[in-house]
């Protein structure tokens, strides 16, 4: 798996996944929370990768 090798950023689809498996028990929360937390994460996600 050539692109997962030096992938980090797996915990951000383990944590999706979970999101989805457990959505029925979080019907009170909105996606819409959520974008702010993850426009965070993948910046991060970017900076570690190119160093920033």
């Amino acid at each position: 798996m050539g692109f997962f090798k030096d992938f980090d950023g797996w915990w951000i689809i383990a944590l999706f996944f979970l999101f989805i498996i457990f959505q029925d028990c979080l019907d009170d929360i909105d996606i819409c929370d959520w974008i702010p937390f993850l426009v965070l994460i993948l910046i991060l996600c970017a900076c570690n990768e190119f160093d920033c």
